[in-house]
């Protein structure tokens, strides 16, 4: 049967079944028509089903329609979406993290979060994988000095390396370049 005659709960089936190659047409068509579908409908129960899924493609497919959703429907919804973030999170998939990590920061960083998504948050800063590293380590610069005492209060920062004083873009855009050497 055709995509666009199904209805988003048989095509989350579908994905959550492994009817749809991963990376094909079909499977972008159906990870487009779901989130058409949640961003739409504000349904969240697609989601919650396709989070108790432990599949690269459907947990790809999640995180994709979570982080392309506006940062105004996550706002609003980050009660219900926390803890299914949370459990895909948990699950290690590195590239449904590398998606999920600015979600976490925008709550973060909208003061939406408890201590357990700070603690997720730094084990992104010490993932093995080394672009959800980054790309977690990035996103600091997105957050206050508030936020940065919180997660520095939460981990071993100070045991690991020494921060400056301040963190700030012209800081960041010399780590980036090689001119500031942190001590391990």
């Amino acid at each position: 049967m055709k995509i666009e005659k199904l209805t988003p709960n048989q095509i989350a089936e579908n994905i959550i079944l492994g009817k749809y190659p991963y990376n094909s047409d079909e499977y972008g068509e159906a990870v487009n028509r779901i989130y058409s579908f949640v961003h739409l409908d504000n349904s969240i129960d697609i989601i919650q089903r396709m989070a108790n899924s432990d599949k690269f493609d459907v947990l790809c497919a999640l995180s994709f329609i979570i982080s392309e959703s506006h940062s105004r429907d996550l706002l609003c919804n980050h009660n219900q979406l926390k803890p299914i973030i949370r459990k895909v999170l948990s699950k290690n998939c590195y590239r449904a993290n590398f998606d999920l990590v600015g979600v976490l920061g925008l709550f973060i960083e909208n003061s939406l979060a408890e201590t357990d998504d700070y603690l997720i948050y730094l084990h992104l800063i010490d993932s093995d994988n080394y672009v959800v590293n980054f790309l977690a380590i990035s996103y600091l610069l997105h957050f206050n000095d508030e936020v940065l005492q919180k997660l520095n209060t939460l981990s071993d920062f100070d045991m690991i390396i020494e921060f400056p004083n301040c963190i700030d873009k012209q800081w960041f855009d010399n780590l980036i370049k090689g001119k500031i050497f942190l001590k391990i």
